[in-house]
């Protein structure tokens, strides 16, 4: 998923990154840097378990891969003291993803109901 949204969406601009789940009931993707053991940086998404469900539509999926690749390329930033995640440039950059309103959609409409069930059942 992650090369085909950095060829399509991202024009190819990760590099060195890798992608992960997060635990099966996670509701957070989130993005940071990590090391390897010879002190190369490279960028690690972690995609909420939410997402590692069969009930999930591939749209959804790569909604969320590029949402988080994009704060490799729009990396947060500080101002008046704050830092900044979601600036001008990623929300921009974010509406611009071909399936942006139907995953936020998807997500209002489907989201709650999926981690809920998750959590009832232990994540099978």
């Amino acid at each position: 998923v992650l090369d085909t949204v950095n060829r399509l969406c991202l024009s190819g601009r990760i590099n060195d990154a890798s992608i992960r789940w997060g635990s099966q009931t996670s509701t957070t993707s989130f993005h940071r840097h990590g090391f390897d053991t010879k002190g190369k940086r490279f960028d690690l998404i972690t995609i909420a378990g939410l997402y590692n469900h069969p009930e999930v539509p591939r749209f959804a999926i790569e909604s969320v891969v590029c949402h988080e690749a994009l704060h490799i390329i729009h990396p947060p930033y500080k101002k008046n003291g704050r830092t900044i995640y979601h600036g001008p440039a990623f929300r921009e950059a974010e509406r611009a993803l071909p399936h942006y309103e139907q995953w936020r959609v998807w997500e209002r409409c489907h989201a709650g109901r999926l981690i809920r069930s998750l959590r009832r059942t232990g994540g099978r």
